[in-house]
């Protein structure tokens, strides 16, 4: 049998003497650490990496990205970036369908509004009013009871002024938005015009590039024609 333990030995009542081990003395003329050495020199960059990526940036930004989109452009369309229409392009695309015109047949689609009455004589841009104009209220009222617009929801384009006010492009919301009063004038069904609209919609090229859009002088173009072909007219 193990012996029972015994009672603790009391703890020590005044303070624990410790020993600190002393270190080897410090010499004043040793050697420092190279951690704790002088910081090296400051040493300009090498200008080979520099002018490495300069030359990178040109042939890049400068050279080949715009080779690749005036690719695309040739390649996807009728325009020719270079300024003219590519020779067998799209004989649609005219020049008159670059810039806007003032559309008021009810049986039309109309564009959105120009502060220049889209006309190429006056200096290129216009200056709409800013967001806390009041006068911004009183123009987008004045266009929303010129199109007759009412209880319906208003897509901003339609409303708004183009920087250069001379765009002939909608979007395709601004465009069915006018379906009812186009059917109404020309007796087209109103999923007639709607497919219609559709089919004239510009997609963004590959996809990827640009917002949908339509070119109403185009699409006002191919309508008369069909108002004609249907003995509206």
């Amino acid at each position: 049998m193990s012996a029972a333990p015994g009672p603790a030995a009391p703890a020590p009542s005044g303070p624990v003497a410790t020993t600190v081990p002393s270190g080897p003395p410090i010499d004043p003329n040793a050697p420092r650490p190279s951690y704790l050495a002088e910081p090296p020199a400051f040493r300009w960059p090498s200008a080979r990496p520099v002018l490495g990526m300069l030359v990178l940036f040109v042939l890049v930004g400068g050279i080949l990205y715009p080779l690749v989109v005036d690719g695309v452009e040739r390649g996807t369309g009728a325009w020719d970036p270079a300024g003219g229409f590519v020779v067998g392009g799209d004989p649609r695309q005219l020049a008159e369908y670059a810039i806007g015109t003032n559309i008021t047949n009810d049986s039309l689609f109309w564009l959105r509004p120009s502060l220049t009455d889209y006309n190429t004589t006056l200096s290129s841009g216009e200056s709409p009013y800013g967001p806390t104009d009041p006068n911004l209220v009183n123009l987008t009222e004045y266009y929303v009871a010129w199109y007759g617009f009412n209880n319906t929801t208003v897509p901003l384009d339609l409303v708004g002024n183009s920087e250069s006010g001379l765009d002939p492009d909608l979007t395709p919301a601004a465009v069915l938005v006018q379906i009812p009063r186009v059917s109404a004038h020309t007796h087209f069904t109103q999923p007639f015009l709607t497919n219609f609209v559709m089919e004239h919609v510009t997609d963004p090229t590959l996809g990827l590039v640009g917002p949908q859009y339509v070119n109403v002088l185009i699409l006002d173009a191919d309508l008369l024609l069909q108002i004609r072909s249907s003995g509206l007219a």
